[in-house]
């Protein structure tokens, strides 16, 4: 946990993966980080946790992502045109901390509308 709190504060990193098999403790760790976030807040403008369903899919991660920034993509129907109202609306704009718990399979972000580099910590 203090490594990865080490790296969640440091400057120079972007992405952060924790991968191990089932059970092993990777949720408790990523809630003890996202605790401690909370309480750093004046290092991020936003810290959002979304746990992934296992039927995943990228427009249920765009309304999740946009229901914890309090952003509406209600009128935007294509994945597309809501990633881009993600990143122009929020994400090009602040420091953030996006928790992706319970992760089954890899994705590209830029189809969510996490386009530049993210402070991403994805558990699986």
């Amino acid at each position: 946990m203090e490594n990865v709190w080490k790296y969640v504060m440091d400057d120079e990193v972007r992405r952060i993966g924790i991968f191990e098999m089932g059970g092993i403790g990777k949720t408790i760790i990523t809630h003890h980080i996202n605790n401690e976030l909370l309480n750093e807040a004046c290092n991020f403008d936003d810290i959002i946790w979304v746990t992934i369903s296992k039927a995943f899919n990228i427009r249920n991660l765009q309304r999740q992502i946009a229901k914890a920034l309090n952003l509406d993509l209600s009128s935007y129907r294509d994945e597309t045109k809501r990633a881009l109202e993600l990143y122009t609306m929020h994400f090009q704009k602040k420091r953030y901390v996006v928790i992706l718990d319970d992760l089954r399979k890899a994705f590209p972000l830029d189809k969510v509308g996490i386009l530049k580099h993210p402070y991403l910590m994805d558990v699986n």
